[in-house]
C-alpha cells in the first residue's frame, strides 16, 4: 500500500509503523530493525547497536522526542528509559 504524503524537504517518507522495542543483551529486536525511535515512558539512558553493528550510550534521551538514528537492538543491562519505541 502506498501512503500519500506531501513531500519533505529532505525527502524522507514518514514512518509508516511505530513498535514497541524489546530490551535484549544478547539478540537484535526481531520487530527491528528501525529507521528511528523515541522513548514515551520515563527519560534516561538507552544503550543500542546501530545499524552499522557500533555500540552507542546516549546518557541523556528525553521523552517525546524522536532520535533519528537506525537502531537493531536495545541493550537491556543498561538502559534505564521506558518504553521505547522504534519507528520503521
Amino acid at each position: 500500500m502506498v501512503v500519500p504524503y506531501l513531500p519533505y524537504p529532505s525527502g524522507e517518507q514518514p514512518a509508516t509503523a511505530v513498535v514497541a522495542v524489546t530490551k535484549s543483551d544478547g539478540t537484535a529486536d526481531p520487530g527491528g530493525p528501525f529507521r528511528a525511535f523515541l522513548v514515551d515512558g520515563s527519560a534516561g539512558i538507552i544503550k543500542f547497536t546501530d545499524i552499522a553493528g557500533n555500540a552507542v550510550t546516549l546518557n541523556n534521551c528525553a521523552v517525546g522526542v524522536i532520535y533519528p538514528i537506525g537502531l537493531s537492538r536495545v541493550w537491556n543491562s543498561v538502559t534505564t528509559a521506558t518504553d521505547i519505541y522504534g519507528l520503521k
